[in-house]
C-alpha cells in the first residue's frame, strides 16, 4: 500500500543508485538486521531512471517484510 501511495507523489524520475538506496535502507533496518541476525547479499544494483524516493521505499518495505514475516527461529537470509 506504501508503495503504491509512493507511486502518486510528484517526484520526478531521476537517475537513481540502488545500490546507494540499498545501503541507506540497511542503514535504516539496522537495528532490526542486528536483532534478527539476518543476513543480507545482493549482487550489483543498477542505476535507474526513477524516483529515488520511490525506490527507497521499495527497498524499505521489501526488506522489512521479508525481516518480519520468517520461520520462527530460522535467521532470515536475503538475497537482493
Amino acid at each position: 500500500l506504501d508503495f503504491a501511495r509512493a507511486g502518486s507523489l510528484n517526484s520526478a524520475d531521476e537517475l537513481t543508485d540502488l545500490n546507494e538506496i540499498l545501503t541507506e535502507v540497511k542503514k535504516l533496518l539496522a537495528l532490526t538486521i542486528t536483532e534478527k541476525q539476518a543476513i543480507i547479499t545482493s549482487q550489483s544494483l543498477p542505476v535507474v531512471k526513477a524516483s529515488s524516493t520511490a525506490m527507497r521505499q521499495l527497498l524499505q518495505n521489501l526488506l522489512s517484510n521479508a525481516l518480519k514475516y520468517q520461520a520462527p527461529g530460522v535467521k532470515p537470509v536475503i538475497n537482493i
